[in-house]
């Protein structure tokens, strides 16, 4: 029996074909969570009937700390008593109220844990 040997073109090819299933898996994660952040902004808007929302920034910051059914619970809740005017949007109030909402949503029962890491950000700015 002869074994071949393996030319460096078909070493490149299978060094080029992983390269190429990396990137795309990379790219796939990042449009995933673009998805979710979307997601979790419409909630805001359709909850509160504001136009506007969280920002991408803080929704991912925000993710590296609670699992996304979690936050979009949270975020329902808030937005909700910015609709019923209890909590004001203007300055950092609807934040300090979704903080405690996160708490206690925490503290009631078992949470998820987050899906997101600083790895995933860093590839997110990218």
């Amino acid at each position: 029996m002869s074994q071949s040997t393996p030319t460096p073109e078909g070493i490149q090819a299978d060094t080029t074909d992983e390269i190429v299933a990396f990137v795309n898996q990379a790219q796939h994660r990042r449009d995933a969570i673009q998805s979710c952040i979307e997601s979790l902004r419409t909630t805001w808007k359709e909850c509160s009937g504001e136009d506007t929302a969280p920002s991408p920034g803080i929704i991912t910051y925000l993710l590296l700390e609670h699992h996304p059914s979690t936050l979009d619970k949270a975020l329902a809740i808030t937005a909700n008593k910015v609709l019923m005017g209890t909590v004001d949007t203007d300055g950092v109030g609807w934040y300090h109220y979704l903080l405690g909402v996160l708490r206690n949503l925490r503290n009631q029962a078992p949470t998820p844990p987050p899906l997101l890491t600083t790895d995933d950000i860093e590839e997110n700015e990218a």
